[in-house]
């Protein structure tokens, strides 16, 4: 059965948390999805182990160190529905029944640089300046399953330039494993300018013509994090061009047949899609796949589909 997370608030880059502390009411999607999957972990895990919940009660909180503030962060919103289907007790999927294989969560996709303005409620064409800072909604989840005590990596390609070293030594200062990640001689790692505006709306333009992230190929995988997986985690952006959808698939597929949970961030990007009807038809190309489904309320209006409704109306009516 599979279990979604429908969240109700925009997720600013994990790398540059706010919060010393955060709870399942106010904290970012990446952070959320990080809890669910070390969850999958708790009836698996010795007496005395550190265990999170997803609770939804505003009294569960977690204690983390203090990041700089992100300029993009919203106010948090006062509450996050979190919808999962009911399975039976003992038919959830458990992990792999290997005592050899640790709890890691191995993080597949994209890792870019945002720039983002140094001042809040501008669009991109009236902001001053910009300021770098790490980016990637499955490298976030990585950074967010180190920092909340789980064990993770990261698997994608950067490009063979500053940008690219710096992100792979971010991981690295996080505790990420980052052996699977690639760099590329001949392709720029991806660059991305987001603003949030003064009436709410977030504005993106992408630079990645091709970008490195986009030609990860199948004999670039590291095939002993994959068997070594206990979660398998995803996006969608990998799926919008060849070679990166072959190797996402691949890396999916080997996943499955080692027993790995399957975890599935759509995070939809329209603009990086060739149509909204591509984007729909990509992401739920792979939605029956994960075991773990994480979606933006946003997405689901733009998700609208046969396959999308038939899923809802099984699953939540």
């Amino acid at each position: 059965m599979v279990q979604v997370l429908i969240c109700c608030f925009c997720s600013p880059t994990f790398f540059n948390l706010k919060r010393k502390t955060i709870t399942t009411s106010s904290s970012s999607s990446s952070t959320l999805h990080s809890l669910l999957l070390l969850s999958r972990f708790q009836q698996q895990q010795p007496p005395n182990t550190k265990t999170f919940s997803t609770s939804s009660s505003s009294s569960s909180s977690l204690s983390l160190s203090s990041y700089p503030a992100h300029p993009l962060r919203r106010p948090p919103f006062s509450h996050v529905r979190v919808e999962m289907t009911n399975s039976p007790p003992g038919t959830a999927k458990a992990l792999p029944d290997d005592t050899k294989r640790v709890n890691l969560v191995v993080c597949f996709g994209e890792m870019l640089i945002d720039f983002v303005p140094t001042v809040g409620g501008v669009s991109l064409a009236e902001a001053p300046a910009f300021k770098k800072a790490p980016g990637g909604a499955p490298a976030n989840v990585a950074v967010g399953i180190s920092r909340l005590g789980g064990k993770s990596a990261f698997i994608g390609k950067v490009g063979e330039d500053e940008f690219g070293y710096m992100l792979a030594d971010i991981l690295k200062q996080n505790n990420v494993d980052n052996s699977g990640v690639r760099f590329d001689p001949n392709a720029r790692t991806a660059l991305a300018f987001v603003t949030l505006r003064a009436d709410g709306e977030r504005e993106f333009m992408f630079f990645r013509n091709p970008s490195a992230d986009m030609l990860l190929c199948e004999s670039e995988l590291n095939l002993g994090l994959l068997k070594e997986a206990s979660i398998f985690h995803y996006g969608s952006i990998s799926l919008i061009d060849e070679p990166c959808k072959s190797t996402h698939l691949a890396a999916m597929e080997i996943a499955k047949k080692n027993g790995t949970i399957l975890s599935y961030d759509p995070n939809l990007r329209l603009p990086l899609w060739p149509s909204p009807e591509a984007a729909r038809e990509g992401i739920m190309s792979i939605w029956d796949q994960a075991d773990i489904i994480k979606v933006h309320i946003v997405d689901c209006s733009h998700l609208r589909s046969s396959k999308f409704s038939q899923f809802l109306n099984n699953n939540f009516s």
